[in-house]
């Protein structure tokens, strides 16, 4: 859990980054949507892949816990993909320059409001999985609630990249 949000907020390879050459990149010849996801998922889907072998080198180190890990393995790149859309999504709507020294104060209310934010989405993405994943898997199987926590978290990955891209249409970078 802790990689799906410290790496996005550490290794910051998408928007938060590019915020002072967002005309550069709106100007490319690519489409809205094409633009947003080809900036997100390749940092979810890359920080994903390395939870997901974390997940599996558990399994493989203690078999008890087999359950658990194919479920983190299956659903792990899942979140963080959600987790990086949000994100992005959030700042698009919040943008803030990352600054050092006196000018980080400008921001910090903003960057405060972004990241409760960013905890409110995790959290209701999270939250709605987990408890499919628990009911469903109780009441019908394991992977039934596998399934079950995975469309969930599929549904909100497709709405962050909506508002995400139809934001990113609409976006005006702040003036300083």
């Amino acid at each position: 859990v802790w990689s799906t949000v410290m790496l996005p907020s550490v290794l910051r390879s998408d928007f938060r980054s590019d915020l002072d050459r967002m005309d550069a990149l709106r100007a490319m010849p690519v489409g809205t949507a094409a633009l947003f996801l080809g900036n997100t998922l390749p940092m979810g889907l890359m920080i994903g892949a390395f939870e997901a072998l974390l997940a599996l080198a558990l399994v493989m180190y203690q078999p008890d816990a087999a359950f658990e890990g194919v479920a983190a393995v299956l659903l792990a790149p899942l979140w963080t993909v959600v987790v990086v859309l949000a994100e992005n999504t959030i700042f698009l709507f919040l943008p803030a320059r990352m600054e050092a020294g006196e000018a980080a104060l400008g921001s910090v209310g903003r960057n405060l409001l972004s990241t409760l934010l960013g905890w409110v989405t995790h959290g209701t993405a999270a939250s709605l999985a987990v408890v499919l994943l628990f009911a469903f898997g109780m009441l019908i199987g394991f992977w039934a609630g596998v399934l079950a926590a995975w469309i969930t978290l599929f549904v909100c990955g497709v709405v962050m990249a909506v508002v995400g891209t139809m934001k990113l249409a609409r976006f005006t970078p702040p003036i300083t």
